[in-house]
Parts: C-alpha cells; sequence; structure tokens
C-alpha cells in the first residue's frame, strides 16, 4: 500500500467472544507499531489504527480506549434473508459444534 493509504478491516465477532475485541485492537496497535511484511526490518510498512466503530457506524475506540458499552450484538433472526437460489454451500474454515 501507498504512505497514507487507509485500510479498512472488518471483523465479525460470534457469542461471547466480542470480550476480546480490546485485545484485538491492542494486538493490532502493537503490530502496526512495529510494521508488517519483509520492510518492518526497515522501519517500513507501519500502520496506526485510527478508528473502530460498531455496527451501526458509531466510534467506539478513542485515546486507546474502548467503549465496550457500545459494542453491540445482532441476533441471527433481526438480520435481512435472502434467496440464495438454491443451493447453498457453507464453508467453515474453524471447527464448529452445532447443538
Amino acid at each position: 500500500m501507498k504512505e497514507g493509504s487507509t485500510l479498512q478491516l472488518r471483523i465479525l465477532f460470534f457469542g461471547e467472544y466480542v470480550k476480546y475485541l480490546p485485545h484485538i485492537i491492542f494486538a493490532l496497535t502493537k503490530l502496526g507499531n512495529k510494521g508488517i511484511g519483509s520492510g518492518r526490518c526497515y522501519d517500513l510498512n507501519k500502520f496506526e489504527v485510527c478508528d473502530v466503530k460498531n455496527s451501526e457506524g458509531k466510534s467506539i475506540y478513542e485515546n486507546g480506549v474502548v467503549d465496550m458499552e457500545s459494542v453491540k450484538s445482532i441476533k441471527i433472526s433481526e438480520l435481512k434473508s435472502f434467496d440464495a437460489g438454491g443451493t447453498l454451500l457453507v464453508r467453515f474454515k474453524t471447527p464448529i459444534v452445532i447443538k
């Protein structure tokens, strides 16, 4: 990426795992301070976490503090339905337990 570019990252948490959001932001901040890729050895490819927003677009991160009260959960029943047009294939990248 070119200097001054912006990268938008979307992360979806399921269930109680939203409690780890501050840890993820902290890890991304530390990673940004070090840089990523082979250029990090030359003090290149650094980045900063500029903003974190909830599903409604409201900022929930300011001055290194995450406002967990503003983190919104969405019930799957509240999501808009769509027509997959027949068969829908879902592949999981991680193990899942369905009860």
